[in-house]
């Protein structure tokens, strides 16, 4: 079954008269300058900043859903990219780029607004993204950032700790791929 694309027309409804913005017709939006939040997440504590993101990943599956529909999706790889891409987008969180690289997932945002916190954000909204479309706990683990991108490896629940381990040894994106799949200590993801 082929997915649609992912469709921004009319996403974003302005209703000046009011005063009022609603998300996808329907979600009422507040639009922010990424440098008030950037202000406020410098300040807020860790759980705060991560409780923003999970709240941003549950509206983008609420996004997705209502475009694909309300079942476990069963999307390709492509389709997911396409739109949880599209949702993130229009959510503020930057653009999207899912890759297999084996049997490792690697979640890529780009050009990315916020600055601060954005690491936490990121990996928050992604694991509750896909947890809310797969039924499916998963943790994403931040492999490198700058200042507006985040690379993340989604791994089950039981193996983040030794990926995060690896990242603070300081070993390379291959090193760390090859230690998911060859897994030296008897770890695979």
């Amino acid at each position: 079954m082929t997915q649609p694309t992912f469709d921004a027309e009319g996403a974003l409804h302005f209703d000046l008269a009011r005063g009022n913005l609603l998300l996808d017709g329907k979600v009422p939006a507040i639009a922010v300058p990424a440098s008030a939040l950037d202000a406020l997440f410098k300040r807020a504590p860790a759980d705060i900043v991560e409780g923003f993101g999970k709240r941003l990943g549950n509206q983008a599956a609420d996004l997705v859903r209502s475009r694909v529909g309300d079942k476990k999706l069963l999307l390709d790889l492509e389709s997911v990219n396409e739109q949880l891409g599209g949702a993130l987008a229009l959510l503020g969180l930057g653009d999207l780029e899912i890759e297999r690289w084996g049997r490792a997932l690697v979640v890529k945002l780009k050009s990315m607004t916020l600055r601060s916190g954005h690491v936490a954000i990121a990996r928050s909204a992604v694991e509750a993204t896909l947890f809310q479309l797969f039924e499916r706990p998963l943790k994403a683990v931040a492999v490198s950032h700058d200042e507006t991108s985040v690379k993340l490896v989604v791994v089950a629940p039981e193996v983040a700790a030794k990926v995060e381990s690896w990242v603070v040894q300081g070993l390379s994106f291959a090193e760390l791929l090859d230690k998911l799949h060859v897994g030296t200590d008897g770890v695979s993801a």
